[in-house]
Parts: C-alpha cells; sequence; structure tokens
C-alpha cells in the first residue's frame, strides 16, 4: 500500500485473501474501513464476496479515493464463517499542487506584540491549509524546533548530516548544564545523537578527513566543519578521540607555510571552490573553536588579521573578530567588530559578504555573517557580570540608544562610520548592547519554523542565540500568550512559568483563514520577552517559481498508461543558467503507485551523473557537488508500476542547496496503473 497519496488519487488496492484450512469457503468477505469510524478523507468501495478452494489464494481488489489532506489509519478485515484476520495501514494523502508558506518570527514580550496581514488567494487548494505558532522559552525549544525542521529536509550528505545532529549536541549541553529537564526527553536525544554520530562517520574519507559524501580527496573547510562538531560532541557523549586526534592532525598539515591551506585540486563541490581567503579564516576559526593553540597557528592568525582588514567581505571579517578574541588579540578584534558594526543595516542585518564556505547567498548568507559578527561581539562585550547592569540603566536613560541610523538609508556614510561606537567605556558598552539587540531581533525574525535559512545557516543561528541567552541569563517571569484573528481571541489563551524550556504551541488557525485577507496577532499578557515563529502553510495551483533561480528544472514521464508490473521511466532534465551552481539539488516527485529502482540510482552514482541521492517517502533527491554554467544534465529514474490505480506525484523543484529561497518548481506528473 503506498505510504502517501494525492488528494483525487483513486488507489486500486490489491489484497490477497489466502485459506489456509483444509475446507473450501463459499464466501470470503473482505471489510476496508477507517480506525476512527469516520470515512471522511477517504472513499472506499468495498470488494465483493468471492469463493475460496481449500489452500487456494486469491486476489482482491479495493478501491481508495483520497478525498482530503491528512493521515488516515484503515483497518483491512477479511471474515469466513468463524475465521477472521485483519492488518492495520496507515495512508497519508497530501494536497496537490504548490506548496505555500508564509512565514514571521521575532521576539515577543508584554511590550512587543506581533501583528500582520496576510491574503490567502482563492487559487488555495481545498484543505491544504495549516498553521503553526509557537513561543520559545528557552534555547532549548530553539534546539529542538530548529532540529525538527533540519530533519525534514534533505541530509544525504556530511554537511547536512551534521547539520542535522548538532542541535543535538547543543541540546545535551544544556541539559548538562541546566536542571528540570525530564530523562525521556534527555535517552531520546541521546538514542537520535548516537545514530547521528553513527552516520557521520562514515563520511570519513579513505584517506582521512572529510568529504561531501565520504570520497576522495577530503575537503579542508568541511573537515574543519565535523571537527568542531565532533569537539563539541565529545563533551556529551563517548567519541572517538583516535578519530579527532587524525582530523585534526590531518588540517594541520594542510597548512601551506606561507598563512593559508592548501586546497586540492580536486576539490569540486562548493567548501572547495570558496575563495582562499575565506577557505582560511573557517578553518582556523574552526581549529580554535575545537580547542587549538593559538601559537600554534599564529602565521595563520596574522595573514587573516591582514586580510580582514583590507577586504570588504564581511564574512571572512566576522570569523576573523571571532579568531582574534579567540587568540587574545582583543585590541584587533575590537577594531573588526567595529567595522562589522559600521556595516548595519537599519534592520539589523550585516551584508557586504562576498559568499560563505558553502557559497551560500541571499538570506542564508546574510543569517551566517550577522551571527558570526554577533559571536564575536558577545565575545568582546560580555566580558563581565556587571555588563547587563550597566547597560540597562543606560538603555533606560537614553532610549535613543536602540536607533543604529540617523538617516533613513540602508547604508551607513564614511562619517557616520568613524562616528559609530563612541563615549566611554559604560557608554561604549551599552550601545554594543543595544547593537547587538537589534541584530538578535533582526536574526529572530528569521526563523522559519524552527530553521534559520539553510543547515549550516541555521547552526550558525543557534549558536548565536545560545550565546545570547548564556550572557543575559535571567529567570522568565510567568504570564500567557493569547492568538488573535481579525482582532477577535482565538481559542484559549496558553500560561507559561519560569520553569517552562519546550516549545509553547499555540492553536492552528487554519480554519479561520478562508480565501481573502486577516489580520493577525500575537500578544503576550506579563510575562517576559522570548522570540517566536508564524507559520500559515497551503498548497496553490499557481506554480511558484522564483525569478532569481540559478537552475531550471523539466521532468516527465516515458508512459501515462502502463500495465502493473511493467516498467517506466522519469526524466529529469536540469539546467544551469549563466552563472555556477554550487552544490545544486532536484527533488524529483514520484507518483504513488510507483516503485524507484534503487540499483539504477547506484549505477547513476557510479557513472558521475549525480553525486549522491536520497528517497524519501514519494521523493527522489538528486545531489550534485557543483554545475557549471550553461551546462544540463539529463537524469533517468527507472520506476516499476506496482499498485494500480491512478495517480499523480508530488511537484519537483531544483535550487541551490544553500540559497534554497529561490526555486523552479514543476507540476507533479500523473500515471495510470492498469491492474493485471
Amino acid at each position: 500500500m503506498p505510504m502517501e497519496a494525492t488528494v483525487g488519487d483513486i488507489i486500486e488496492l490489491p489484497v490477497s485473501l489466502v485459506n489456509a484450512s483444509n475446507e473450501d469457503i463459499n464466501s470470503a468477505y473482505l471489510l476496508v474501513k477507517s480506525a476512527s469510524g469516520k470515512r471522511e478523507g477517504v472513499r472506499i468501495t468495498q470488494a465483493i464476496a468471492i469463493p475460496l478452494a481449500a489452500g487456494e489464494r486469491a486476489r482482491s481488489i479495493v478501491q481508495i479515493v483520497a478525498t482530503k489532506p491528512g493521515s488516515y489509519p484503515l483497518i483491512l478485515t477479511a471474515a469466513a464463517g468463524s475465521y477472521t484476520d485483519s492488518v492495520s495501514r496507515t495512508l497519508t494523502i497530501k494536497p496537490k499542487g504548490f506548496p505555500i508558506s508564509i512565514n514571521h518570527g521575532g521576539l515577543l514580550g508584554p511590550q512587543n506584540n506581533f501583528n500582520t496581514r496576510i491574503v490567502i488567494p482563492k487559487e488555495m487548494e481545498p484543505g491544504s491549509i495549516s498553521s503553526i505558532v509557537k513561543v520559545y522559552p528557552s534555547p532549548l525549544a530553539n534546539m529542538e524546533e530548529a532540529l525538527n525542521a533540519l530533519l525534514r529536509q534533505p541530509n544525504g550528505c556530511f554537511e547536512q548530516t551534521s547539520s542535522s545532529n548538532y542541535p543535538l549536541v547543543m541540546a545535551q549541553q544544556y541539559f548538562i548544564s541546566h536542571q528540570g529537564v525530564s530523562p525521556e526527553k534527555i535517552a531520546k536525544a541521546k538514542k537520535l545523537l548516537n545514530a547521528g554520530y553513527q552516520k557521520l562517520i562514515g563520511f570519513e574519507s579513505a584517506d582521512k578527513g572529510y568529504e561531501w559524501f565520504g570520497a576522495n580527496p577530503a575537503h579542508e573547510a568541511l573537515t574543519a566543519y565535523g571537527l568542531m562538531e565532533f569537539v563539541d560532541m565529545a563533551k556529551v557523549m563517548p567519541v572517538d578521540e583516535a578519530m579527532i586526534k587524525r582530523t585534526r592532525d590531518w588540517l594541520l598539515l594542510r597548512r601551506d607555510g606561507n598563512g593559508g591551506f592548501k586546497r586540492n585540486d580536486k576539490a569540486l563541490d562548493s567548501f572547495g571552490r570558496a575563495p582562499a581567503p575565506t577557505t582560511n579564516a573557517y578553518i582556523v576559526w574552526s581549529l580554535l573553536e575545537s580547542g587549538e593553540k593559538p601559537e600554534t597557528l599564529s602565521k595563520e592568525i596574522a595573514a587573516i588579521k591582514q586580510q580582514a582588514l583590507e577586504t570588504d567581505d564581511n564574512y571572512v571579517v566576522s570569523l576573523a573578530a571571532n579568531i582574534l578574541y579567540l587568540s587574545g588579540d582583543n585590541a584587533g578584534a575590537t577594531a573588526l567588530s567595529k567595522k562589522l558594526a559600521a556595516a548595519v543595516n537599519k534592520a539589523g542585518a550585516i551584508g557586504g559578504a562576498v559568499t560563505s564556505i558553502t557559497q551560500s547567498g541571499g538570506d542564508a548568507l546574510l543569517i551566517e555573517t550577522t551571527s558570526l559578527a554577533l559571536l564575536a561581539w558577545m565575545k568582546g562585550v560580555y566580558k563581565n557580570s556587571d555588563f547587563f547592569v550597566s547597560a540597562r540603566k543606560h538603555r533606560a536613560q537614553n532610549p535613543s540608544v536602540q536607533v543604529l541610523h540617523e538617516d533613513s538609508s540602508t547604508e551607513l556614510t564614511q562619517q557616520s562610520r568613524k562616528k559609530r561606537i563612541v563615549g566611554d567605556a559604560r557608554k561604549d558598552d551599552a550601545q554594543w548592547a543595544a547593537l547587538i539587540e537589534v541584530s538578535m531581533k533582526w536574526l529572530f525574525e528569521r526563523s522559519q519554523s524552527g530553521r534559520f535559512g539553510s543547515t549550516q545557516s541555521t547552526i550558525l543561528a543557534l549558536k548565536a542565540i545560545n550565546a545570547y541567552d548564556a550572557a543575559r541569563a535571567q529567570p522568565k517571569n510567568p504570564g500567557s500568550v493569547q492568538l488573535f484573528v481579525n482582532g477577535k481571541p482565538f481559542g484559549k489563551a496558553v500560561a507559561f512559568n519560569k520553569d517552562s524550556k519546550g516549545a509553547i504551541e499555540l492553536p492552528d488557525i487554519a480554519a479561520a483563514l478562508t480565501p481573502g485577507e486577516h489580520q493577525l496577532a500575537l500578544k503576550m499578557q506579563d510575562g517576559s520577552k522570548m522570540p517566536f515563529a508564524f507559520e500559515v502553510i497551503y498548497n496553490t495551483s499557481l506554480p511558484i517559481s522564483s525569478e532569481s533561480t540559478l537552475i531550471n528544472l523539466v521532468t516527465r514521464l516515458s508512459d501515462t498508461e502502463v500495465n502493473e508490473g511493467e516498467s517506466l521511466e522519469m526524466e529529469a532534465v536540469v539546467t544551469v543558467g549563466e552563472k555556477n551552481a554550487p552544490t545544486p539539488i532536484a527533488i524529483i516527485g514520484i507518483p504513488a503507485g510507483l516503485e524507484v529502482r534503487y540499483d539504477q540510482l547506484k549505477e547513476l552514482v557510479g557513472a558521475a551523473r549525480i553525486s549522491a541521492y536520497e528517497v524519501i517517502g514519494r521523493e527522489v533527491i538528486l545531489y550534485w557537488r557543483a554545475l557549471k554554467a550553461g551546462e544540463k544534465r539529463i537524469i533517468p529514474i527507472s520506476l516499476i508500476a506496482a499498485i494500480p490505480g491512478a495517480y499523480t506525484g508530488p511537484a519537483s523543484r531544483a535550487y541551490l542547496y544553500y540559497t534554497d529561497e529561490h526555486k523552479h518548481w514543476e507540476k507533479g506528473v500523473s500515471v495510470i496503473v492498469r491492474a493485471r
């Protein structure tokens, strides 16, 4: 039975009935029903009674029409005289069309209500709408939500698996330093963390170090990321110390003697093709964060400092500021921190980055750069316990300190750059605090149901959030949060207290969101400032491809009608635009009645037509390390017609993994499988 179907699919479910007795059965009855007793969501046409001779096996067809999105447990019961048997299966029905997600985030407090206006189009697919509204009273809630969001994304390579595992590492660190966490939650996290660790070490290259898919040669920057995670992981669980040592040693041996690191010429993916200053700074930052002594890297640190003072690439500058704080060069780090402060726009984000170590762009690059800058600022500012006392007093006396710009432009003038951070030490600290508050607010607003852009940007955002919470840790005041739709309360207010740690979940407002305009609000009574995430999800019949996408996708089936048991082929054509495409990914929707041939996908990897693949539900995920400008890849995906019926697959899409807001979408393909 298909695990998933699309609204409108007709499943011709084949059910085998076996008479295991020594007597003939005149009439064997088959009944299929919903476990809840409701027929909503599926429409079932029951099979007729059939005779079965002793020892005979027969097949009966039950038609199930998918009519509404949802998850439906079904019970299949066969009866003949005094004999009965039953099995249970769950059918998940997805809406048809193209998914739309409206996301908002930020900080909610007694004086910081959230208000927004959304428009639900008339082209919305019926029954497809849902909402998620959550408030996060602790970093643990942020980490858990980020983990849930990341696990819903493709994670077939080392970096993606690492980033999906990293929130678990952070959560375990939180468990160690905080009381009141349930033993069940700790045990579950440990189990997931260990499973992730076992998967990660499988990506080690034969010549040591780590590579996207475990091939040779290893990649220096990716290995540095892995080292940082493994060292953090070793603080909360047993990790092979010999593996950590050889990974660290391999990285140190990659130094070129001139203040940089060698990069293998065969490194083809985005980690291998980031500019040298970016790669060098990322590796040194990771090594220092992993406990390497600064004197071991003195030549590399000096080279990075010089490059950071001369460059306008704020990603490199933010990495260098962290490096100098970690190496004890507070004066140099402060100079770079001020350089970053001068680049903050009115919203609180730091632009001006050329690219990141993953060659991300768009929102992900902004999030990574701003998160790294916040980590540097907090290293420099939160150096004494009296800081927040003086900062709060100063902000109370000088409310305008929250305003970062005197003009209305998003870019600072050269004169205002020079006047950015001034005053005595107390005022200086307070201005830094105000700067951090504004940039943290911007960062919280980037949350999309727990995720902050791509995997890499999500982890850096979580690191900044955790550092921010640790620096300003204080008991949360009790209070409550209430949802409003079109000016009226929706559901009951949800209360919380100082011991609340998990996400506070508000009611699903989908029932109130008919096509048209709606005013939505989230308000807090009493309590303390907390981050929140607000998401409305629905499907539309209209395509939603981004005009800024760098790759296009076309999918087609070799046949639209096929007999049960026969083979057919899905063809996916990926075309790159005028620029090189780092880490492109194509997700191909497969109709429910078809099964993928895994051996053929392995052959595609062996022939280097794709770098790797995953199959999740009804989707085949194709990975490449990189594709060149103008390149076209035609990928065949072999399928078997397994279950009779009429099916439409989910929409397919292609995008750059680290710029995932710009996707090209392709309508789901349809097929009829005729029963044999």
